[in-house]
């Protein structure tokens, strides 16, 4: 089996597993960090949806759960993906 996805930090994954007593699923960086970054825009003064992707448009080098990752093209997300085989239940 090969898996191409987000990898979350190291940091993050010791967090949640400590909180939750079990590794993080796939969603659960992503939901993360799109709660804090909702959080900052709000933070900064983001009242209405316009103002939140104004502000969600502008995001650059957030530290996330998945890596440190901008916003380019349009509001389009780029973060790191790794590509890794498992073999006999192990990367």
């Amino acid at each position: 089996v090969t898996y191409a996805g987000p990898m979350f930090t190291s940091e993050f994954v010791t967090k949640f597993s400590e909180r939750y007593s079990e590794y993080p699923e796939f969603a659960s960086g992503n939901t993360f960090d799109i709660v804090r970054i909702f959080g900052r825009a709000i933070e900064n003064g983001a009242c209405t949806g316009e103002e939140v992707r104004s502000f969600i448009s502008q995001v650059k080098d957030f530290n996330g759960a998945l890596g440190i990752y901008s916003v380019q093209d349009g509001n389009d997300f780029r973060f790191p993906v790794t590509a890794k085989r498992i073999e006999s239940g192990k990367f």
